[in-house]
């Protein structure tokens, strides 16, 4: 199934036609900007996923739909350019693309002509979904929030920060400049930033694996009471505090090792520029 809806409802207040909204400051990109809304549902009952991607803008995915209920899309447009009637060409060249391809359904943009040079595009998603779904969400530009999914998450922002508060037992979720924040029973986990804080919540009773990583920020992690994994924790500069009881320990100021419970996972945690909890 291949969609591109053009069927759209403008303004914050579900306003007939576009909003114009001039910029601050003026310069060669675009001044003026119109905004649109589509929305739209799509069936769920043979998808294991949902996939969105957006250049500039946020998405936002909640588990909000029983089984059974379709997910139900919104698509805040804004399009840009050095007049309004530049920036309303570009809104016409905006397309939302909708798909659904071997389980997994599609969300994204693209532009049906050649950009013109002033033109400016920002997109952005808000998607409720039954909580089964995985979810898989990228935005070059823009804060990821995902809540309340069972499936897996893989999630990516080049700038923005990512919020995960979800029911799955595999988080990846990675900004280049950016605050994570994830608290999910995961017991396999990939948590990377490039600039930013990391605080991760992983009440999982059982092994937990894979690494915490920030470049530039501290770690905040919590492990559940029943916790296990070969836990290994560095930074570069700063300190690490380990609040629990940890065998084959080998601590010193910014380095700790140790086996927490009887699991022989590895959880790596390490930044370069910043202090570690583990609690």
């Amino acid at each position: 199934m291949f969609r591109l809806h053009r069927r759209r409802m403008a303004g914050v207040a579900a306003m007939a036609g576009a909003v114009t909204l001039t910029a601050l400051l003026a310069g060669c990109g675009p001044t003026v900007w119109v905004e649109s809304v589509e929305r739209f549902e799509v069936s769920a009952s043979d998808l294991d996923r949902i996939e969105a991607k957006t250049h500039n803008g946020q998405i936002m995915v909640d588990a909000v739909q029983l089984e059974g209920q379709p997910i139900v899309v919104e698509a805040r447009i804004r399009a840009g350019g050095r007049t309004e009637a530049r920036a309303r060409e570009c809104l016409d060249a905006l397309e939302v693309v909708s798909k659904t391809t071997a389980g997994t359904h599609y969300l994204g943009r693209r532009l049906n002509r050649t950009p013109a040079g002033d033109w400016g595009t920002r997109v952005s998603f808000r998607v409720a979904v039954p909580p089964r779904l995985a979810v898989s969400a990228t935005s070059h530009n823009g804060m990821l929030q995902v809540t309340g999914v069972k499936g897996d998450c893989h999630l990516q922002s080049h700038n923005g920060r990512i919020i995960a508060r979800t029911e799955s037992t595999k988080m990846t979720a990675e900004t280049h400049n950016g605050r994570l924040e994830v608290a999910a029973p995961a017991s396999q986990v990939r948590l990377l930033t490039h600039n930013g804080r990391i605080q991760a919540n992983l009440d999982v009773a059982g092994a937990v694996a894979g690494t915490i990583t920030s470049h530039n920020g501290g770690i905040d992690l919590v492990l559940a009471d029943q916790a296990a994994a070969r836990l290994t924790c560095r930074t570069h500069n700063g300190i690490v505090r380990c609040q629990r009881s940890l065998t084959e320990l080998t601590s010193r100021r910014s380095f700790v090792s140790g086996r927490l419970g009887e699991a022989d996972t590895d959880l790596h945690v390490e930044t370069h520029n910043g202090s570690i909890t583990v609690r």
